[in-house]
């Protein structure tokens, strides 16, 4: 039987923080690894925690490293899925908004991992039809049901999923 082929575009360590850490988790799950194919980019553009909310030059090569592995993943082989880690506004979220749009473009099914929440606090009109526009046929995990209530007016209800972040044992 053939493993279904995953691309997953989530934090890695470092920069050391929540989210990186459950990028790290997953990664190194051997359950995941066993049961699909599965390709791994990294979406930090910082190497550490004091670059974080700052501009830095490197973070745009960084950046532009990223698209180009994702276009170089996606001429190469065929997804079934991508799992991505986003960001909820800001320039992080414009920056994953470009990823997404490639994704979109090559109709790559996705389904979002949220460590942050911010989608409903935003009232700008743009920010909100892009949200729109990426939850369109996605799907979406939340750390918590208390989370649901943040991307629930982009996204139907039965596209979201509940998943507590867990630590290894």
């Amino acid at each position: 039987m053939n493993k279904h082929r995953l691309l997953f575009i989530l934090h890695l360590p470092p920069p050391t923080h929540g989210a990186s850490m459950m990028g790290h988790y997953i990664r190194e799950s051997k359950k995941l690894n066993n049961e699909f194919v599965i390709d791994y980019i990294n979406l930090s553009v910082t190497t550490g925690l004091t670059q974080i909310r700052k501009f830095h030059l490197s973070k745009i090569a960084t950046y532009l490293k990223i698209v180009y592995q994702l276009f170089r993943q996606l001429f190469s082989h065929h997804y079934d899925l991508c799992y991505m880690t986003i960001s909820a506004g800001g320039v992080g979220f414009i920056k994953d908004f470009f990823l997404i749009l490639i994704l979109k473009i090559f109709r790559i099914r996705i389904v979002y991992h949220f460590h942050n929440k911010g989608f409903t606090r935003t009232r700008s009109p743009f920010f909100r039809k892009l949200y729109q526009f990426i939850f369109l046929s996605n799907y979406a995990i939340v750390l918590s049901n208390r989370l649901e209530y943040d991307i629930a007016p982009f996204i139907n209800s039965q596209r979201i999923y509940v998943c507590p972040n867990g630590i290894p044992v």
